[in-house]
């Protein structure tokens, strides 16, 4: 399988949830200089959010494996703050970027290998955010929706091919960086990243193979 993002949090724990089944889990970061790559995993370096980046991703692991049996996609990032009034046009061109060009792209190019291959799971990593509106974070909402509707449709134009397209949908998760960002909040009401692997990993099951195009809430208690 292919973990995109596996520098992260939800990556660190997605990649090391399925090499614990035993599967040959890939992970990509921009760079792993200076990270330790989650336990079990093949690391690639990848920067997606450039043209052309993850039809070479996707052509170097089929080189090397024959196939993507499945994509979790955990690329994105965050800005907030400030209204839509004030933000500013290049937190809007980031936020479409980092959330729903590098996803959009994945899922081209990992689609048509799956295609070839007879099939796949493809998994994206949404939010809250794009299905809820909250003030002062409109560009990364707006992207994440964008992200959304994406799924719903691939899911919808490959519902034939043997290919399932889902995407889970977390709200604040438990991470380091977000209790530096508001050490005021109670973590324990926020959703663990193990939680969110749990939830990517039946959706890459056979037990989810009827699956398709549902957008999968991972609340916590936030």
């Amino acid at each position: 399988m292919l973990v995109t993002g596996a520098s992260g949090a939800l990556g660190k724990a997605v990649a090391e949830r399925f090499a614990a089944a035993g599967d040959t889990v890939v992970g990509t970061a921009r760079s792993w200089e200076r990270r330790k790559p989650p336990s079990g995993t093949v690391p690639l370096e990848a920067d997606l959010t450039g043209p052309g980046a993850a039809d070479s991703l996707v052509r170097e692991v089929t080189r090397r494996y024959e196939r993507i049996g499945v994509l979790a996609h955990l690329v994105g990032g965050f800005a907030g703050g400030a209204p839509v009034g004030a933000t500013e046009e290049g937190v809007w061109g980031r936020m479409m970027e980092l959330n729903f060009g590098a996803a959009r792209r994945m899922i081209q190019a990992a689609a048509q290998a799956m295609e070839r291959a007879g099939g796949g799971r493809i998994i994206a990593v949404g939010s809250r955010a794009g299905e809820q509106p909250a003030p002062r974070m409109a560009a990364y909402a707006c992207a994440k929706a964008a992200l959304h509707m994406l799924v719903r449709c691939t899911a919808e134009e490959l519902r034939d091919a043997g290919i399932t397209v889902n995407a889970v949908l977390p709200s604040i998760m438990d991470t380091a960086a977000n209790r530096a960002a508001m050490p005021q909040a109670d973590f324990s009401r926020w959703v663990k990243p193990e939680a969110v692997a749990e939830v990517i990993f039946w959706l890459a099951s056979p037990a989810a193979a009827e699956v398709s195009g549902a957008l999968v809430p991972v609340y916590g208690r936030a």
